[in-house]
């Protein structure tokens, strides 16, 4: 990043990563090789103290080249600029802008070729936060014109109210849209997946009530109650993707955080209910129970940290069918990291440290206990 003599400031950020996956299929070495990569060049510019603009453009890669028994090629590339505005009033912040977005997906021409490999979506959005007397107001709209599937309104309002000492009520309720990927429209064709030209794209309706604790007491919590109803939602069915005409997740979240015994300790358990609302039958893959455990604790420049991970059962079907069941789990996470200095830091981290045997889609068994070891430098 580099300030000019006029106050601009111009930024460059990238990054890239490799990565190697073996897995049992069809053959003796099938494997998949993915690159992913990007960079974004950013200006941003104060034209006067309540005015902030920010120009951006950027691109970004991923590259999965396929070996084995089904060798194969695919290669998504994504071009994105957008133009973003805040403005300052009192106890108001406005945001609006503009943004365009071009993909295009390649693959390997001798085994497969597209319906469709390009899609341009361009967009306008505006936000709004204040807050005033103990009210906090938050709103934005966004609308979208996707030369695929056309226009689409988005947005979410929020509204919360404070009960010093107390507690803050807020509720919020929103509007989103996820269209289709290339590979759930256009994929290639095998005896394991076939893509479907005709998915629609999702639309979904949320609501949201939360109650939470005074950001200053010892022991914070937070409670919430969600409703959300999608129409059209994408799921994949053996052997291709299909639309859930109506489906409904509804349920509570509860969330603790505090110190005790001076470690930090955070718990939260989701209890829903998510159903086919046409069948009634639980959506596939959702568990109707999960939730996590965290102690953490921090000894001069150590740092050291105990997760648990729990989730009930859930099924790999649409239909509840018993030889998709999938039983629980629980399983235990650990890390401690060392800070060298303000710029250098390594971390040992444990993966399943129990070394559970589960599942989270039938016939594909989660990875066992991993070990990482990590050398971090960060500049500034």
């Amino acid at each position: 990043a580099q300030q000019l003599w006029q106050g601009e400031t111009l930024a460059l950020e990238a990054f890239g990563s490799r990565g190697r996956t073996a897995f049992d299929g069809c053959g003796s070495d099938d494997r998949n090789d993915q690159t992913l990569s990007g960079a974004r060049l950013t200006s941003s510019t104060n034209f006067a103290p309540w005015w902030a603009s920010r120009l951006s453009w950027g691109q970004g890669r991923d590259k999965i080249v396929i070996h084995g028994m089904f060798p194969n090629r695919f290669e998504t590339r994504q071009d994105q600029a957008s133009w973003v505005n805040e403005f300052a009033f009192g106890s108001a912040n406005v945001l609006a802008g503009a943004e365009a977005l071009r993909q295009k997906v390649l693959s390997d021409p001798q085994r497969t070729i597209f319906t469709r490999d390009k899609r341009a979506t361009n967009s306008g959005f505006v936000g709004l936060t204040s807050s005033w007397e103990g009210q906090h107001l938050e709103a934005s709209a966004r609308r979208d014109q996707d030369d695929a599937f056309g226009k689409h309104q988005t947005g979410s309002v929020s509204y919360g109210l404070d009960w010093p000492g107390m507690m803050r009520l807020s509720g919020t309720y929103g509007r989103g849209f996820r269209a289709p990927s290339f590979f759930d429209l256009y994929g290639p064709t095998s005896d394991f997946y076939r893509p479907n030209p005709g998915l629609l794209p999702e639309r979904s309706t949320s609501r949201e009530l939360v109650l939470r604790s005074d950001a200053r007491a010892g022991l914070k919590w937070r409670l919430t109650i969600f409703d959300n109803r999608i129409s059209d939602l994408i799921t994949y069915v053996f052997p291709t993707v299909e639309n859930v005409k109506r489906a409904n997740i509804r349920g509570a979240e509860v969330s603790l955080e505090t110190v005790w015994l001076g470690v930090n300790w955070r718990a939260d358990l989701t209890a829903q209910r998510p159903r086919d609302e046409d069948s009634g039958k639980r959506l596939q893959g959702r568990a109707e129970r999960f939730g996590t455990l965290e102690a953490s604790k921090r000894f001069g420049p150590w740092s050291g940290a105990l997760v648990v991970l729990a989730s009930g059962q859930r099924f790999d079907s649409t239909s509840e069918a018993p030889d998709s069941r999938l039983p629980g789990y629980a399983i235990a996470d650990a890390r401690a990291r060392y800070a060298i200095d303000t710029h250098w830091s390594i971390e040992l981290s444990a993966t399943n440290l129990f070394d559970k045997k589960y599942e989270t889609a039938v016939g594909y068994n989660a990875p066992r206990r991993g070990l990482f070891f990590t050398v971090r430098f960060e500049a500034f």
